[in-house]
């Protein structure tokens, strides 16, 4: 998919979420007006908490090193690749999140992963909440040795081609 065609998707999934959210606004203006009426619209808390647990274990390691404020010389260090190979994963994980902007990821994704359960988030993820914390800034030679999640951080997860 083209990066104008990732552009058009962006900019249609963030006017469904104006939509979405001013639907919200009518809505609860009409629950204000009749008493024991419940209905809201939901739109963006669900599906990024769906997308962000459909992550895999390299994408959860991804996100954590963004959330953490780490430098793409720093990510590419740690990952084993370059700057700008670091800053197209990032790019990658934003699509796959459908955040439209890198600034946004914190934004959005930051208090799932702080509220999420730290074994539930284990179970899932493959790697602890702590890992960016624990192993983000040792390179990737030294995590072969250091990182026990070395392993689930740099599996590929792409299906073989046939």
């Amino acid at each position: 998919m083209s990066s104008e065609s990732d552009n058009s998707i962006m900019q249609i999934i963030s006017d469904i979420e104006a939509s979405v959210s001013s639907m919200n606004d009518r809505l609860g203006d009409l629950e204000a007006r009749t008493p024991g009426l419940k209905v809201k619209a939901i739109f963006n808390a669900k599906s990024n908490e769906k997308l962000f647990w459909a992550l895999t274990p390299k994408h959860h390691a991804l996100l954590q090193l963004e959330l953490f404020s780490f430098s793409d010389v720093e990510i590419g260090n740690r990952l084993g690749t370059s700057e700008m190979a670091a800053r197209s994963s990032i790019s990658h994980l934003r699509t796959r999140l459908k955040v439209p902007r890198r600034d946004l990821l914190s934004s959005e994704f930051l208090p799932i992963f702080l509220d999420a359960d730290d074994k539930k988030y284990l179970e899932n993820a493959k790697i602890p909440k702590s890992w960016a914390k624990s192993y983000g800034l040792l390179s990737n030679e030294q995590a072969e040795s250091q990182d026990p999640f070395f392993k689930v951080v740099n599996a590929r997860y792409r299906a073989p081609r046939t």
